[in-house]
């Protein structure tokens, strides 16, 4: 018994399968916890913003001097408004560009 293999279809099949293999491994790994510039540049705000927040309770991890910003807690602290609607001090637009980045949304 003669088996014929369709070697067009396997290298499709390889390709494809390494092409999958090599996206999944470029993916930049989830960042669980940031310095507040890091955050900053996810968020798509300024500094400045991010240290506000901040002083009003973003969810934040200390150790002395040493602060990180809880990425997954502080975009669902921002989703939810906020301490007092600590995004709304940022004006409008930069509180609708938070909220859609925090959601997955925008670009």
């Amino acid at each position: 018994m003669k088996i014929e293999i369709d070697t067009i279809a396997l290298g499709r099949a390889i390709a494809a399968e390494l092409y999958r293999l090599q996206q999944a491994a470029a993916a930049p790994p989830e960042i669980t916890f940031a310095t507040a510039k890091q955050f900053a540049k996810i968020m798509g705000v300024s500094l400045r913003s991010v240290r506000e927040w901040i002083a009003r309770d973003l969810p934040t991890v200390r150790s002395g001097r040493l602060v990180r910003v809880d990425v997954a807690a502080a975009k669902l602290w921002l989703s939810n408004g906020g301490a007092n609607g600590a995004a709304s001090k940022l004006g409008v637009a930069a509180a609708r560009k938070v909220a859609l980045r925090s959601i997955g949304g925008g670009r």
